[in-house]
């Protein structure tokens, strides 16, 4: 992406420590040469990191702040978004982790080939404790997949926790705010991209998944 183009990096957090993730967000934003900010929502009524993310408020074209109620994940993401200035926007989850320094360059560099681009989902080799060995272990199976296979039927399957999108395309569609049990407002609107025929474009650009249930 030439430094013309500008991209919002929209965190959705539900009472996640989000320090080590914005930081390495900003500075991969601050090497890449184009306009940015990072925007991250904590949809949590009482965050206990809500301290700690606060001082992310210090770094330049960052900010943090706490709902301070649940409002749902469609409506926190949309509350990004309408938050958000600039052309590209780039939705992340705070529960996650990034695993190279190239992660912003390879979401760049694949940006003038489609409207909505996304990046994947990955695991830790091992799962952090054995409460979440059966998440870490679906993970692992059904969501931890190559581009390749992803690219079969690509607006199946849609995950909002790590994808690019152009703002027209998303202001088209927005997730719908009546939705409030998980996943579901992804899968609509994985379905809403297809009825506007706007094409998903996976690459292996994969966040690590670090909160499971």
């Amino acid at each position: 992406m030439s430094s013309n183009k500008s991209i919002s990096v929209l965190v959705a957090n539900y009472n996640w420590d989000v320090v080590s993730l914005v930081k390495e967000l900003h500075e991969q934003l601050s090497s890449a040469n184009v306009s940015f900010e990072i925007l991250c929502y904590d949809n949590s009524k009482d965050s206990s990191f809500e301290t700690t993310n606060e001082k992310l408020n210090a770094l330049e074209f960052v900010t943090y702040r706490l709902e301070h109620h649940h409002i749902g994940r469609s409506q926190n993401r949309n509350k990004l978004a309408q938050g958000a200035k600039l052309d590209w926007f780039l939705f992340l989850d705070g529960d996650s982790a990034i695993p190279n320094a190239n992660f912003i360059s390879n979401y760049l560099t694949t940006s003038n080939s489609a409207m909505v681009v996304c990046g994947g989902t990955a695991y830790a080799e091992k799962p952090s404790n054995k409460d979440s060995l059966l998440r870490w272990a679906y993970g692992k199976e059904r969501e931890e997949l190559s581009s390749d296979i992803r690219n079969k039927n690509s607006n199946s399957g849609f995950s909002s926790f790590n994808f690019l999108i152009k703002r027209e395309a998303f202001e088209l569609i927005n997730f719908n705010n009546e939705l409030l049990q998980y996943g579901h407002e992804d899968t609509l609107f994985g379905q809403d991209l297809r009825k506007h025929h706007f094409h998903i474009l996976h690459i292996n650009n994969p966040l690590v998944h670090l909160g499971l249930d």
